[in-house]
C-alpha cells in the first residue's frame, strides 16, 4: 500500500487500529499495530523540523490519537469481574394424579 506521506500512513494505521478496538480483535494484533504507529512516529519525529505549520498540528493529534487508543488497548486488559453463581430456577413437575 503505499501513503502520500509518512503522517497519511500514520493515520490509516490509527484508524485500522480504533476499528479493531471496536471490533474487539485479539490483544496480540492490537499491540502490534500500536507499536507500528510508535514506530512510525518515531521516523516522523526526525523529519519533524521539516513539517509546515499545518501538518505539525496533524501530527501532534495523531500523536495524541495514538495515545487515548492505547489506552483503551489498556482498559481492555483489566480481568474479567466473575459473575456471581445466580439462584437459577427450575421447574417441578406436578404430582401425578395416578398415584
Amino acid at each position: 500500500m503505499h501513503h502520500a506521506s509518512p503522517i497519511d500512513e500514520l493515520a490509516h494505521y490509527l484508524g485500522q487500529l480504533r476499528i479493531d478496538i471496536l471490533l474487539g480483535t485479539e490483544r496480540r494484533h492490537l499491540l502490534s499495530t500500536a507499536r507500528l504507529c510508535g514506530l512510525l512516529i518515531e521516523g516522523i519525529e526526525k523529519n519533524e523540523k521539516q513539517l509546515s505549520g499545518v501538518k505539525l498540528v496533524e501530527y501532534k493529534h495523531l500523536q495524541i490519537h495514538l495515545l487515548d487508543l492505547q489506552r483503551a488497548i489498556a482498559g481492555n486488559a483489566k480481568p474479567k469481574e466473575i459473575a456471581k453463581a445466580k439462584p437459577r430456577l427450575s421447574l417441578v413437575p406436578p404430582p401425578s394424579q395416578n398415584g
